[in-house]
């Protein structure tokens, strides 16, 4: 017998014998589905037995939800939140951190042993859970079997509530091989801990503890093998905590669900086109619009896989097939489910009429506009229809339309298959080009450099700038995200040609080129749009009790500069009253008022008292009177004139 042979016996014995001595000390014999066991040589060894975590609330731990499976993608590059930045710092952190008990040991940690942390900023949870093991498997463990070892179901995972039983989470960990030295440590670190997180108490090998949903749901429980104190080695599970997502039965969840639209709402039509292009876009409560990977489409419950075109507002090419007797119109299904990143979600469904139409097959009329609002010429050619047929892309019409028009499109490529526009000729028809001034501004901001006219008989790329070229509309606002023979025209769209000199920034689109983003506003349909992301308005003076004051409020897109000023009323004065003088009958008094806003002061008299008349002292003596009473001025006795002698004698006649 050859040596290798001999240590594979001895490994194979050694490993029984640990089985049996673990079966006598009382413990369960089930092997877990992933079992993760870390010993301090760095050997990994599977079919150690476990012990399963008892009164375990997960129901369903470590399977993922069947929303999880479905499409729990990978975070997308452009995703539009602040919280994601949060939760990998979290991750960052872990890595970082010293061990709360022993914090002038970390670097003989990185020293001495191997720093095995399943918690790497890439681990997000998907349908491919990790089981956290980052160790190298040694498939013959041999005499170092003896060290001892971690022994743990914990893994990388996603749970929602549904999951869990009042948010606890149950899991179990314990030490094989170790002597009365070695121990292990259990922490656990989340929005709801402190940064270094807190140790949990296990119930012999089996722990449980709540998880928290804040900071998108991420938890990290890290296992330490100690030895007198020392850290050996540890390990880093995350664990990501959210709410379920929404469903037919239960269509929202959260405080704040998003808001999905689409262009099947309100629909009633009959869809006739084989490949219809379903858009959708979704927002926040916030307003932000969520990436593709925060969407699921699904039709008549099948997902669309297929990564969607456009950027906001998603395209998804929806195949109907032909009916399984006449044709139709048959109903179908589409579902939409949209979530962010705080715990709320909801799901819309929608439903379609697909009528069965023959390749070339005439399918819907459509209209094909030519604006070239940019160069100031407004749109220049409207109102020419076309008959769309089964099969045939929206460059089929754009060619046939131009020439109703007695224009020329000059592409590359053929007009079913790889069309990309180049440029439009006829008469005269940049004659009167002039760029609006409030655009040549931004032009000038962006630092595109100007090209000139090139011909009053031609509109092509790279006229007037180096940003120029031609993109196109449907139905006025949605600027698709795929080229023109990639599109697929329904009944009654009209798509439009637009002139763009900025890569689209001046139709209202966004782009990296140039030194601006964006233009904050539309040059479209012969007139200029605005719309300016405005922030939160910031005082620039204050307004006093005398004088106006100022706010501002400014557009937040880089280089905008966009600015509403306001003006603050003054506010007046605010007197109170602050000291008091009484008036006296020598002096006047007074009450001071003061602003108790700016600390004018104002005074009002307080006139001084008069003094009253003394009763007691009158000016005359009323004891005296100015005449006597008891003399009159005539003798009442004494008449003037006798009585008894009559004036006339009257018995003497007159004659």
């Amino acid at each position: 017998m050859n040596k290798k042979k001999l240590i594979t016996i001895v490994s194979v014995l050694v490993v029984l014998i640990a089985l049996i001595l673990l079966s006598l000390s009382g413990l369960r014999n089930a092997v877990p589905d992933n079992p993760i066991q870390i010993h301090a040589g760095g050997l990994i060894v599977d079919n150690v037995p476990q012990i399963p975590a008892e009164n375990n609330s997960n129901s369903g731990q470590g399977s993922g939800t069947d929303e999880t499976k479905e499409g729990d993608q990978k975070k997308a590059t452009n995703k539009d939140s602040d919280s994601e930045e949060e939760g990998e710092n979290l991750e960052e952190q872990e890595e970082d951190e010293e061990d709360p008990d022993t914090e002038s040991d970390e670097e003989s940690d990185n020293e001495e042993g191997e720093n095995i942390d399943g918690a790497k900023e890439s681990d997000d949870a998907s349908d491919k859970e990790g089981d956290g093991k980052t160790a190298e498997e040694t498939p013959t463990p041999g005499e170092e079997t003896k060290d001892p070892l971690i022994v743990t179901d914990l893994k990388n995972q996603h749970l929602t509530t549904k999951d869990l039983k009042n948010d606890t989470f149950g899991f179990y960990a314990y030490l094989m091989n170790n002597d009365a030295d070695t121990t292990l440590q259990v922490k656990l670190r989340n929005a709801d801990t402190s940064l270094k997180g807190v140790f949990l108490e296990g119930n012999g090998k089996n722990f449980s503890t709540p998880l928290s949903k804040a900071n998108e749901g991420y938890n990290f429980i890290t296992l330490y093998m100690k030895k007198n104190g020392e850290v050996l080695y540890n390990i880093t599970y995350t664990i990501r905590y959210t709410e379920d997502k929404a469903d037919a039965e239960h269509p929202e969840q959260g405080e704040y669900p998003p808001v999905i639209k689409t262009n099947l709402d309100g629909r009633t039509k009959t869809v006739k086109n084989s490949n219809f292009i379903f858009t959708v876009s979704a927002k926040t409560y916030k307003g932000k619009l969520l990436p593709s990977d925060h969407l699921i489409v699904k039709l008549d419950g099948k997902q669309i896989k297929t990564v969607p075109t456009g950027g906001g507002t998603y395209e998804y090419d929806l195949f109907f097939t032909m009916p399984d007797e006449g044709d139709g119109p048959v109903e179908h299904t589409v579902s939409v489910l949209a979530w962010d990143d705080e715990g709320n979600s909801k799901y819309i469904e929608r439903k379609v009429l697909y009528e069965f139409a023959n390749e070339g097959d005439v399918i819907g009329t459509v209209t094909v506009n030519v604006d070239v609002t940019t160069i100031g010429l407004g749109v220049i050619a409207s109102g020419a229809t076309y008959e769309i047929k089964q099969g045939e892309p929206a460059s089929v019409a754009v060619v046939a339309a131009l020439e109703e028009y007695g224009l020329t499109a000059n592409y590359e490529g053929t007009p079913k298959a790889g069309f990309y526009l180049k440029g439009i000729s006829g008469g005269y028809i940049a004659n009167g080009a002039r760029i609006p001034e409030n655009l040549k501004e931004k032009l000038t901001d962006d630092g595109l450099n100007m090209t000139g006219e090139k011909s009053k008989n031609r509109i092509f790329e790279y006229d007037y700038t180096e940003g120029s070229g031609w993109v196109y509309t449907i139905n006025g606002t949605l600027v698709p995200g795929r080229g023109i023979s990639g599109y697929y025209l329904e009944d009654g769209d009209v798509l439009t040609l637009r002139f763009t000199l900025a890569y689209g920034k001046d139709l209202g689109g966004t782009s990296s080129r140039g030194l601006l983003t964006s233009y904050c506003g539309s040059w479209i349909n012969g007139t200029y749009i605005a719309h300016h992301d405005m922030g939160e308005a910031e005082v620039t003076q204050e307004a006093t009790c005398t004088e106006d004051g100022k706010k501002e409020t400014r557009c937040k897109v880089h280089g905008c500069k966009e600015c509403i000023t306001e003006t603050i009323p003054a506010t007046g004065h605010q007197f109170e009253e602050t000291e008091r003088v009484d008036a006296t009958y020598d002096a006047d008094g007074y009450i001071l008022y003061t602003c108790s806003k700016c600390g004018e002061t104002k005074k009002e008299v307080i006139p001084k008292k008069t003094k009253p008349e003394d009763p007691t002292e009158p000016s005359e003596d009323p004891t005296q009177p100015t005449e006597d009473p008891t003399e009159p001025t005539e003798d009442p006795t004494e008449p003037s004139d006798d009585p008894t002698e009559p004036v006339e004698n009257p018995t003497e006649p007159t004659g």
